[in-house]
């Protein structure tokens, strides 16, 4: 069982509250530790549900503890200490009161790529160290006071299962790590040295902001569909999809552009970065038409380009992109009819974050785009036919009619000559009582063909 139980934070996640804990699991006289993590979701059926992360940090606390073990060690022998720390996976930093930077280990270099011709000529205070960007969780950048060795310092209390991620260049992966900093008290009372170890997260991290953004997508996929449902005009439809894909999937731009001559020309575009659209230019053919949307939309498929910052054939667009936070993007083709109109380019802050099942379901996106608007041209075929039958329907209505009127009339007619006739002694008949009804019926003939030929010529 967990200490302390799970199911109340499950109810808070199925309420939309999300949620961090750390529990115990206990089984067989056996303790396993865990940091949970519950995040509401909402299936496409609209249902509330709750995906729920867990990480198994037993290792990490047995590396706590180990921490300690070499803490009372280097007491005793610190060479044996360096010895000690060489073969540990995480990495180890041990600061001096000066600032020094005195003992680190292999997996310390590694993880920050420095090589040890750099790390002897870095301490806590230089240059060199304090240009590594460090963030928090949250990807907020940290001050050089909030960095785990420094608040050790300045406050004389140890840093515990502190999550910050870090690079030494802007555009570089960011890696993530917890950092554990013990402190070692001088005689005096002060804080004598630091040390700090840093538990690599950053495949844990990944697959973990991989879950978020999935679930973010799916969500997405279902507004869209919403809009689709509910939007029946193709220019609100097209600025509803934008905002709906940069808020609700987190991107900083996404823009629908449909080709018109040799550019194309955007439609709708929504996000943080939305300006960055009045500074760029997009073809269907040359140097212009070579990057992610034109070569989407002249070879019809989804196109991804991982990363402004390297990639060769982004080069017109790569300065305002990284200029507006983007690094990376993807484009999908749109459809009418069969034939390609346009596309949705969608753009992320992050180089390489389209991975295969995020491309997947954007794909399934843009097919759902485009299936809306082959819907609502045949809508609009229907409207025109059902008011090309209700015209024609009421001009048939008028000959039907008019010829009954006539028809009715030229009856009284033939009527009255014939009872004329019928009175009249036998013998005596005149010839007009004849012809004039024989007369009369031709013409109701005519008049039948000539409302017959009207209808012809309005069925085309």
């Amino acid at each position: 069982e967990f200490d302390p139980p799970i199911q109340p934070y499950i109810a808070d996640a199925l309420d939309g509250r999300e949620s961090k804990i750390e529990a115990v699991f206990k089984r067989k006289g056996q303790e396993q530790f865990f940091n949970i993590k519950l995040i509401p979701v909402v299936f496409e059926d609209g249902r509330p549900g709750a995906t729920v992360l867990f990480e198994n940090v037993t290792e990490q606390r047995k590396a706590a503890r180990d921490n300690e073990k070499l803490l009372a060690r280097l007491k005793e022998s610190e060479q044996r200490f360096r010895t000690l720390i060489r073969n540990l996976r995480s990495g180890v930093l041990l600061v001096e009161s000066d600032g020094k930077f005195s003992i680190y280990n292999p997996a310390f270099l590694r993880m920050f790529e420095i090589g040890e011709d750099e790390i002897e000529k870095m301490d806590i205070a230089s240059r060199e160290w304090n240009a590594l960007e460090v963030f928090d969780e949250d990807g907020r950048a940290l001050s050089r006071e909030e960095r785990p060795s420094m608040k050790a310092f300045a406050t004389g209390r140890p840093v515990k299962d502190l999550l910050i991620g870090f690079r030494r260049r802007a555009d570089a992966p960011i890696t993530w790590a917890l950092v554990n900093a013990a402190i070692l008290k001088a005689p005096g009372g002060g804080v004598d040295k630091v040390i700090c170890t840093y538990y690599d997260i950053t495949e844990r991290k990944r697959r973990e902001e991989q879950v978020v953004r999935l679930t973010r997508l799916y969500a997405t996929l279902s507004r869209v569909n919403e809009a689709i449902i509910r939007v029946r005009d193709e220019g609100p439809l097209y600025d509803e999809i934008c905002r709906i894909v940069a808020e609700e999937g987190g991107f900083p731009l996404a823009w629908i552009g449909l080709i018109k001559g040799q550019q194309v020309i955007p439609a709708a575009g929504s996000g943080r970065a939305s300006e960055y659209l009045k500074e760029i230019r997009v073809e269907g053919d040359g140097e212009l038409g070579a990057g992610p949307t034109g070569t989407c939309i002249h070879e019809g498929r989804a196109v991804v380009n991982d990363d402004f910052a390297t990639n060769p054939r982004t080069a017109p667009w790569r300065e305002p992109a990284l200029r507006y936070g983007i690094r990376a993007s993807a484009a999908f083709p749109l459809y009418r009819n069969g034939r390609t109109i346009g596309a949705l380019t969608v753009y992320a802050g992050e180089p390489h974050i389209f991975d295969e099942e995020q491309v997947k379901l954007l794909q399934s996106l843009s097919s759902d785009i485009s299936s809306a608007l082959d819907a609502l041209d045949n809508e609009q075929i229907r409207a025109r036919t059902e008011r090309a039958l209700k015209d024609a329907k009421a001009q048939a209505e008028l000959y039907v009619d008019l010829m009954g009127h006539d028809i009715d009339n030229m009856l009284q007619i033939v009527l009255g000559y014939l009872e004329m006739a019928r009175e009249m002694p036998p013998g005596e008949v005149d010839r007009e009582f004849i012809d004039r009804p024989v007369e009369v019926l031709q013409r109701s003939a005519r008049l039948i063909q000539n409302v017959r030929k009207l209808q012809m010529i309005q069925n085309g």
